[in-house]
């Protein structure tokens, strides 16, 4: 499965952006965002940003990728389901 991650841009130039992952910056592909900036947020797939976002956007989704995780790093929790859950609802909202 391919997942796209919300990822802040640190430098924009030509087509080009850094942006950080894991705390480390990587050079990608930005051609279609003509407006990027540093400190704006990008859907990264691939080595490329296909889509800018808000970091309010950027926050809610990394919350609910942090929820799926931890429901597949402990599927017997009990809590997890709901988390998962209330983390889409606000998302959706």
């Amino acid at each position: 499965m391919c997942v796209a991650i919300p990822r802040e841009v640190i430098r924009v130039w030509d087509d080009r952006a850094e942006v950080l992952v894991d705390g480390q910056p990587r050079e990608v592909v930005c051609a279609g965002l003509p407006d990027l900036e540093p400190g704006d947020f990008v859907l990264l797939h691939a080595n490329a940003a296909i889509e800018q976002m808000t970091a309010e956007e950027a926050r809610e989704m990394l919350e609910f990728i942090a929820a799926m995780d931890a429901m597949f790093d402990d599927p017997d929790s009990e809590d997890l389901f709901a988390n998962v859950q209330s983390s889409m609802n606000t998302t959706m909202s």
